[in-house]
């Protein structure tokens, strides 16, 4: 929900500040809507009752989300560390989720990982946080978990999550957190050097993505391709093949050929040809991954000049003696 249509969840295009914040917000006069921000948060302290105090919260909420989209991560984390204590002070456990969840991702984006894990040890003990919410913390911790190294750790995090959104796969929107759980799960098992974790993981999200997107949404690509290289690492040359072939169908349909996703695809197809006898058409993908790599990328441009000099090499060694 974007801030504007937040705020007016909340209080309505009738109210006597919302249709002034509206345009500053709109215009981004930031200025102006700084101070209708504080004039309505001064009016809501000065009302009494419960129903003042939760409109107060979300004030303070919407005005974080202004700070955050503004990347000035103190004044939002200023924002919602009172906002959070207040709603936890009121036992109001759904603001204190709220305020909580938006706390984290601000001290993910501003590098704080340490403050971030502790709060999320927080939300997961003290608020009784719905199945979904608890998953979307467990998965930004594992993030964090393999920036760190921490594989297994992420690991352990991400069955979690998964636990949790596994009983609503009816949605669309946890469909796509199971993926990106799956995908990440994998390279977590990649890092532990569990190939057969890695590929069980990446099809599953494969199998989601095309039962969401159809079978020839670039996320299938790139999932096909990611498949192909571990494939290759397990010296499953045909199963490699299989995958990194189907990769290179869908960006040829998806008009991708051009992007450094297809040059990495095509090395690793024309690797796994290579290792298989079939040097001319190795050849013909080597000598186009180099020539993206070109264009994108000097360290797919090394590799696929590496592969392009062994088929090369590979194929003078094949010729019959003169």
């Amino acid at each position: 929900m974007s801030l504007l249509s937040k705020l007016d969840s909340v209080f309505g295009k009738g109210g006597d500040r919302f249709p002034q914040l509206q345009t500053a917000l709109q215009n981004q006069d930031y200025p102006q809507a700084e101070q209708l921000f504080h004039d309505m948060r001064k009016s809501l302290s000065r009302t009494k009752g419960p129903e003042a105090e939760a409109q107060l919260r979300q004030v303070e909420l919407m005005e974080a989300r202004m700070w955050r989209e503004r990347k000035q991560p103190a004044r939002a984390t200023e924002m919602l560390q009172r906002g959070l204590s207040t709603a936890w002070s009121a036992g109001d456990i759904p603001a204190a989720q709220e305020s909580g969840m938006e706390l984290l991702q601000v001290l993910v984006e501003a590098g704080r990982d340490q403050d971030a894990m502790q709060l999320q040890e927080h939300l997961l003990t003290s608020l009784q946080l719905a199945p979904v919410a608890r998953a979307n913390v467990q998965l930004t911790v594992a993030q964090i978990l393999m920036e760190d190294g921490k594989a297994a750790q992420a690991r352990e995090r991400l069955l979690d999550a998964l636990r949790c959104l596994e009983p609503y796969r009816n949605s669309r929107l946890v469909v796509e957190k199971i993926i990106q759980c799956y995908s990440l799960f994998g390279d977590a098992c990649l890092a532990c050097d569990d190939l057969s974790g890695v590929t069980e993981s990446w099809h599953n999200a494969l199998d989601l993505t095309r039962s969401i997107h159809g079978p020839e949404h670039p996320q299938m690509a790139a999932i096909f391709g990611s498949l192909g290289s571990v494939h290759i690492l397990a010296d499953q040359l045909p199963k490699a093949q299989h995958c990194l072939e189907n990769a290179m169908h869908i960006y040829r349909h998806a008009k991708m050929m051009e992007t450094l996703e297809a040059g990495i695809a095509l090395n690793h197809l024309s690797f796994a040809l290579m290792a298989q006898g079939e040097l001319g058409r190795a050849e013909e993908y080597a000598a186009e991954a180099v020539r993206i790599g070109f264009k994108h990328n000097p360290q797919l441009r090394k590799e696929a000049q590496d592969t392009l000099q062994r088929i090369q090499a590979a194929k003078v060694a094949t010729q019959p003696g003169e």
